[in-house]
């Protein structure tokens, strides 16, 4: 298992997941608001006061990483993971009210509803694993923020094939392109979580099972600890470059969406607020890429 988080790197790694995450939530919460039709109201209203309490932390946050202590960034994160369960609640009533057809369908695709969804538990989870100092395996680490980052380049693909203009051909099969490959990389990475981190599964299989009292005993039992294989790192090495090259075709849209080049309905806040989530992937990829073992337990080459 992973090593409990040091004060410098429970300050850092806060930080670096809070003044990213919080300025993705405020603006999600903008999409939202945006993409409700104008007679509801009260959904709007909330996603207004969501906004305005994201904006606030990230000012906060801001603020604290220029004189941060351990318990000051302790109680801040225990403030956003009270603010993330309410955005998680809010999210999660928006797309009930929107496939139960108890809202017009405005311009929420609700997969895009779930998308957001998703990054407010990834980090809500991260935030809860820095104050509790849960350990994290690296390989358990890294295969999950693969999976995770994989689904979310996958989906922006699909985004983006379905708001640019039909005639952008050209762009529409470019983004559905990048869709598939996305979908293949992220089922050979759920391939890798099941073949060398097989106790994420397990835990699947029972609701609460990782979180103690109310684990089995006899979870875990007969079960391999995570390991690395050369493979793994060689396709890290292929969803970086794939990573990478979405990035550089985000940041083209985004650049002709300014430029009034490009037939679409995507704000230009939405092209940027999704060429940042892929360099943020590329980091998360990079980051952990590095803390990986050595493959099958091998000892690294000794230079002469």
């Amino acid at each position: 298992m992973g090593v409990i988080p040091i004060p410098s790197y429970f300050i850092s790694e806060s930080l670096r997941q809070s003044t990213f995450w919080l300025r993705i939530m405020k603006e999600h919460l903008l999409f939202i608001r945006l993409g409700l039709s104008c007679d509801e109201q009260a959904l709007r209203s909330e996603a207004q006061r969501l906004e305005n309490e994201a904006a606030r932390l990230l000012d906060e946050a801001r603020r604290l990483a220029g004189a941060p202590s351990e318990h000051k960034i302790f109680e801040f994160n225990r403030s956003v993971i009270a603010f993330l369960t309410k955005v998680i609640e809010f999210k999660s009533l928006v797309l009930r009210t929107l496939v139960c057809c108890k809202v017009r369908a405005g311009a929420n695709f609700p997969l895009l509803l779930d998308h957001i969804r998703r990054e407010a538990i990834h980090f809500r989870a991260a935030l809860v694993r820095l104050n509790e100092k849960i350990p994290v395996g690296p390989v358990e680490m890294f295969i999950q923020e693969e999976v995770f980052w994989l689904r979310i380049m996958a989906d922006h693909s699909k985004f983006i094939a379905h708001l640019l203009d039909p005639s952008e051909r050209g762009f529409v099969r470019l983004a559905t392109d990048f869709s598939g490959r996305f979908d293949e990389l992220r089922f050979h990475a759920e391939d890798f979580e099941t073949m060398l981190v097989p106790q994420i599964f397990e835990n699947s299989q029972l609701p609460d099972a990782g979180m103690p009292p109310r684990r089995p005993a006899v979870f875990g039992q007969g079960l391999p600890e995570p390991y690395n294989v050369g493979s793994l790192d060689r396709f890290a090495g292929e969803t970086i470059a794939a990573t990478a090259d979405l990035r550089d075709f985000k940041r083209t849209a985004r650049d002709l969406l300014v430029a009034c080049r490009v037939l679409s309905i995507i704000d230009p806040l939405l092209a940027d607020h999704v060429l940042r989530e892929a360099e943020r992937a590329i980091e998360d990829f990079t980051i952990l890429r590095r803390c990986l073992p050595a493959p099958c337990g091998a000892r690294p080459p000794v230079d002469p």
